[in-house]
């Protein structure tokens, strides 16, 4: 044991001679200037403690020359170069282009209490965000660019669709003229009451098309109710129609393309839309009294724009065909 602690001693005593030979102020200058880190330590008077030539380099290049007071370089290079873009310290770009990030904390260095600044270059870090911010800002005028075809997509799906309607009215009109001529010219072969019939119905539809709905709201959505009625759709609204975007312009799209496919495939007459509101959301669920689809409803034309438009808003789109038609939406907002 006795040994062991001699061997200690003198292994101690030959680090600390060592340590007085090869480490001295100098040296640790020496290192601290190889740093690429550019260095500054000065105590609560200011008083500059330690430099490294990095930092010194960086002064001369930011403020014209070398500092004297720690302190008031600190006020200066925070005064000159605001920090940005939610940085929580100074980022400086030099006239090369290279960056520096600084930082300031509090240090003890024996038994005095030191203030750091410590200038890091961030120069890749810096190039590889504003690459980033520019592809995101590219990614963006796509989405952009995307929304405006969808739109687009959608005007024309729909004055498609509501052309195609109006030539269902039209055929429906050319048969009952068609109907009524054979009747005329052969009466025994024909049931005038039938021929009747479809002549008041074709009045109720011309009727309808003229009146007024004191019930609808202005605006988009009663020119589509008036669209619905000139085809021989009524449209019944149980719940307050939205007025905010994006459920007003979601709902509706999602209205008018019902009302095409009401007539073009169910052959229905009725169309209601059901809306409700519960904190932060717009829920609008469409049917209608048309026979239901004889399978799975494929999400083409209309359908499909519309659930594309609704999922970039945050909102969700489900159609069923069992036991009948039915298109809810699900919409942020009110």
């Amino acid at each position: 044991g006795a040994a062991l602690a001699a061997g200690t001693l003198a292994a101690e005593s030959w680090l600390f001679r060592w340590g007085r030979r090869h480490l001295s102020p100098m040296s640790v200058k020496t290192a601290a200037d190889a740093l690429p880190t550019g260095l500054c330590c000065y105590n609560e008077e200011g008083l500059i403690r330690m430099m490294n030539e990095t930092m010194a380099a960086l002064s001369m290049d930011l403020t014209g020359r070398v500092p004297s007071d720690g302190a008031a370089f600190w006020r200066e290079i925070c005064a000159r170069f605001p920090r940005q873009g939610g940085e929580a310290v100074p980022v400086v770009q030099l006239n090369g282009g290279k960056v520096y990030q600084f930082f300031h904390r509090r240090i003890v260095a024996g038994r005095e209490a030191l203030t750091e600044i410590s200038a890091a270059n961030v120069t890749a870090l810096y190039l590889a965000n504003e690459e980033l911010q520019e592809k995101n800002q590219q990614l963006e005028d796509v989405n952009r660019r995307m929304r405006d075809y969808s739109r687009e997509m959608a005007e024309v799906v729909r004055d498609r669709e509501i052309l195609a309607a109006r030539m269902v009215m039209h055929d429906e009109v050319g048969q009952i003229l068609l109907t009524t001529r054979y009747c005329v010219e052969h009466p025994e072969a024909m049931d005038a009451d039938s021929v009747l019939t479809m002549w008041e119905h074709l009045a109720a539809l011309l009727l309808q098309d003229a009146e007024a709905d004191e019930d609808v709201e202005s605006g988009l959505y009663g020119n589509l109710i008036d669209v619905a009625r000139s085809i021989g759709v009524r449209v019944e609204i149980d719940g307050e129609l939205p007025q905010s975007e994006p459920a007003y312009t979601l709902v509706a799209r999602g209205l008018h393309t019902c009302i095409t496919n009401v007539r073009q495939h169910a052959d229905g007459s009725r169309l209601t839309l059901r809306v409700r509101r519960e904190e932060g959301w717009t829920e609008a669920a469409f049917t209608n009294d048309g026979k239901p689809p004889a399978g799975a409803v494929r999400e083409t034309g209309g359908l499909g724009a519309l659930r594309q438009l609704v999922e970039q808003a945050g909102g969700c789109m489900a159609v069923e065909s069992s036991p009948a038609f039915s298109l809810r939406l699900r919409i942020p907002g009110r």
